[in-house]
């Protein structure tokens, strides 16, 4: 299926299992000029042939480059979203001809129909829908503001972030805007909970009695967070 790269979060649709065991590095693929600004502090070996294997890039390769890998996973629902929403971000540089697309992208052809891979997409995963991913939700929007005026009473911009804080006695007693999804496989204790909304590109996190609302710039900010969400507080593969 595909991957992404420990290192540098870059996702991979064509990389190759290497044979060796006990490997620091057991996966290999190949990466063009263009995308090698992505690895600036990695090693690329300058003998690489064949097809970019960065997902979305379909250009003639320039370099080998050895990783190690989070693997697309049943089993890790906050990391499998990761790397659709990184695919998906991918998806935007595919060039379209007629509402199909006009290279090859992940395992689809040239030829597909953009509306046959928006449903890959949302079956993929349940938090993903392609509606609030193009347009964002006035609904989600809406419903974290009265959300924030009820639990929040303490409001920081940290970068291109907003941050509310507040505290409330148990996570249960929360009552959530219907449209946000609990993250699953969160592993720091009973007492932690996070939930997101890819209408409003927001997260909120409770922990210990503490609660949390973010506030996302871009997309690319929201996945990043999401990222670290998993790294810390799940069970990764």
């Amino acid at each position: 299926m595909f991957t992404i790269d420990k290192k540098t979060s870059v996702v991979f649709d064509d990389y190759t299992v290497k044979d060796s065991d006990g490997d620091n590095c057991p996966y290999w693929t190949q990466v063009c000029s263009t995308c090698s600004d992505k690895f600036a502090d990695s090693y690329l070996d300058e003998t690489g042939q064949g097809i970019c294997g960065v997902v979305g890039c379909n250009n003639e390769s320039s370099y080998y480059y050895d990783f190690d890998a989070y693997q697309y996973s049943e089993s890790n629902s906050t990391l499998k979203l990761v790397i659709l929403l990184k695919a998906w971000m991918a998806f935007g540089n595919i060039p379209l001809s007629d509402d199909e697309i006009d290279a090859p992208f992940l395992h689809f052809e040239k030829g597909t129909s953009v509306e046959d891979i928006f449903s890959w997409f949302e079956h993929e995963h349940p938090s993903i829908c392609v509606g609030k991913l193009i347009n964002g939700s006035s609904l989600d929007v809406g419903a974290l503001d009265t959300f924030i005026r009820r639990y929040c009473y303490k409001q920081e911009k940290m970068g291109n972030k907003l941050i509310m804080r507040g505290v409330i006695r148990g996570w249960s007693n929360l009552e959530l805007p219907a449209s946000f999804r609990e993250l699953e496989g969160m592993d720091c204790g009973e007492d932690s909970r996070a939930w997101i909304s890819l209408g409003c590109l927001a997260i909120i996190t409770y922990h210990n009695g503490g609660v949390n609302v973010v506030i996302h710039n871009s997309l690319e900010e929201f996945v990043n967070a999401l990222e670290s969400i998993n790294l810390f507080y799940t069970k990764g593969d």
